[in-house]
């Protein structure tokens, strides 16, 4: 019998296990969007999810790598690896307007789906919790942490509108958090005593928006004053600022960051104010695209009949990007409405309980395990994304 013989057998049983369990899955997407919790306190989400994984099959360790509401599943060993992903943070107010209890979901619905095939072939699957994908990122963590080092492949879908993409490309990203501090005085009666602190911030984001002139189209340079004085009657002793900084890869972004800097010390020395240039969190990097990999998942695709569009520039920073410096990854994009829809916002998360966005939800799970056990099953598929991966990071 021929391998790929074997390989359509297998993913028969696969996808007609999702189609056996996507009800379940619509459900337990729509629970979680009725329960969201922030970075870092997703204990509830990730409890859902690892009951369900232990409940199929799973060896499920939780928590782990040292992070509360992170958790890994397992079965099988040796090698090839593969590890699905999944995210469980919800942001703000609008709670899952990023999709991440559908894509969640999703990535849990494809592993306990492929866990029905893992006793007929080789190799180790993992379902991997990354809490925090809004704020600190825990796959950079994980990265550092050295647990995608010997994978062969990891993967997720991130949720989107209007179309779907082969592969996510994401910008390197930093956010820094930017404190002007300087002498309170009374603004009527001596207000020559006083160094105004939002005087500094002000001059630093008229700085650069003056940049914005001489930098490329792909960067991107945003913020918010997060403080700024206490009275009205008072020249404000402290402005600070949040501040996040994108570029296509780390060594564009190091030099934008240098610059910006100097914006920062130029208000400073022009207002008389000290100024503190530091980090506020994790810094993403750049997703490394692999072509060889984007074919296995157009070809998912296909074998759940839905077009993807051509890529676009980077957009939105993701912190897969730093799991795509470790091991091949790749994270698709999966369109669960069919207008125009902004992510973080109250309709996209409508989006995630409609009939579309559970339709898709299902099919979803049926790329990410097409791609899984072809990387798992074909050694000549694996053997040219590790090559590519290989020729790409050290290139």
């Amino acid at each position: 019998m021929s391998n790929d013989h074997v390989f359509n057998e297998l993913l028969a049983k696969i996808y007609s296990f999702i189609d056996e369990q996507k009800e379940y899955a619509f459900s337990v997407s729509d629970d979680i969007a009725a329960h969201p919790e922030p970075s870092g306190e997703e204990f509830r989400t990730a409890g859902i999810f690892c009951d369900w994984l232990s409940k199929e099959g799973f060896d499920v360790e939780m928590p782990y790598c040292g992070m509360d509401t992170a958790f890994i599943a397992k079965k099988g060993s040796g090698s090839p690896r593969v590890a699905i992903l999944v995210e469980t943070d919800a942001l703000p107010v609008v709670g899952h307007g990023c999709g991440h209890n559908l894509s969640g979901t999703m990535s849990v619905l494809a592993g306990t789906a492929l866990l029905k095939v893992m006793d007929e072939i080789k190799g180790e699957l993992l379902v991997i919790g990354t809490p925090a994908e809004e704020t600190w990122g825990a796959k950079c963590r994980m990265a550092d942490m050295g647990v995608m080092d010997d994978i062969d492949l990891a993967i997720m879908i991130h949720c989107t509108s209007q179309k779907n993409l082969v592969s996510m490309t994401t910008p390197a990203l930093q956010g820094w958090n930017i404190t002007f501090t300087g002498v309170a005085s009374h603004a009527a009666a001596a207000p020559w005593d006083g160094r105004n602190a939002f005087n500094g911030a002000r001059l630093f984001f008229d700085a650069l928006d003056m940049m914005r002139q001489h930098v490329r189209p792909e960067i991107r340079m945003h913020g918010i004053l997060k403080e700024c004085g206490t009275a009205v009657n008072t020249v404000p002793e402290k402005a600070a600022i949040l501040l996040e900084l994108r570029a296509p890869d780390k060594r564009d972004l190091e030099k934008i960051t240098e610059r910006v800097k100097k914006c920062a010390e130029g208000a400073s020395a022009a207002t008389e104010t000290d100024m503190v240039f530091e980090k506020n969190f994790t810094s993403f990097d750049n997703s490394l695209e692999l072509s060889s990999l984007e074919s296995i998942v157009q070809s998912g695709f296909d074998s759940v009949g839905l077009q993807t569009s051509e890529k676009e520039s980077p957009g939105g920073a993701s912190d897969m990007g730093d799991i795509s410096w470790r091991c091949p990854a790749i994270q698709p994009l999966l369109s669960i409405v069919d207008t125009q829809v902004p992510l973080h916002t109250a309709e996209f998360e409508a989006a995630t309980r409609s009939e579309l966005g559970h339709e898709r939800l299902a099919a979803g799970a049926k790329v990410i395990a097409y791609t899984a056990l072809k990387i798992l099953m074909d050694e000549n598929a694996r053997k040219d994304v590790k090559e590519e991966f290989l020729r790409k990071k050290n290139g």
